[in-house]
């Protein structure tokens, strides 16, 4: 007669990674063995606040700072007077990137991108590209592409699906007022975007 009926019963600790966790585990008995495969899937929580994201540096391709304070550390100072705009000598060089460093967080729902309120209307953005480079990994992924038309108001940028565990944010900007790029503040968010405009 056969033996029937054995159960193996496995607990896991709740996943907080906010990636999938996968495994195996080898059942031996006599001369016969299983593999059991796992993933242990996870849940990206909602938030309940709006929160914004600190930066805690970056980079950029281009940036002025022989005939004005341009630099990119402008772009993430909180002072909206102040701007980061591409070297003045080096127009049409397009793409341009630059690149956010976050501070640790769960996930990233929306940027608000600030053009220059000086007055002027060079290096304001138009197309873009965004992408995600997540603190599990060494590589950056593209999020999604935006059209911020060049104007002079702020550009509220809302992903469809929050990127997780944000290292790095990445722009690469291909068109722009007068052949240039300039920001006055860019900001990094965690929350529904709802209550901001």
């Amino acid at each position: 007669a056969k033996k029937q009926g054995f159960q193996v019963i496995i607990s896991v600790t709740k996943n907080d990674l906010l990636d999938f966790r996968r495994t195996t585990v080898t059942i031996i008995a006599g001369d016969k063995h299983d593999i059991i495969s796992i993933t242990q899937l996870y849940s990206v929580p909602t938030p309940e606040e709006e929160t914004k994201i600190k930066v805690t540096g970056g980079e950029a391709s281009s940036q002025e700072t022989t005939s004005d304070d341009n630099k990119f550390a402008n772009s993430f100072d909180g002072d909206y007077n102040s701007i980061w705009h591409t070297n003045w000598n080096e127009g049409d060089k397009y793409p341009y990137t630059i690149t956010y460093y976050l501070e640790e967080t769960d996930q990233l729902n929306y940027i608000i991108y600030y053009p220059r309120f000086d007055g002027g209307s060079n290096g304001r953005f138009g197309q873009i590209e965004i992408q995600a480079q997540s603190r599990l990994s060494d590589e950056f992924v593209k999020v999604m592409d935006y059209d911020c038309g060049k104007k002079g108001s702020e550009s509220k940028i809302m992903f469809e699906n929050p990127v997780l565990n944000p290292k790095s944010i990445r722009f690469i900007i291909k068109s722009g007022e007068g052949g240039h790029a300039s920001c006055a503040e860019m900001e990094f968010y965690r929350g529904t975007g709802k209550d901001i405009q």
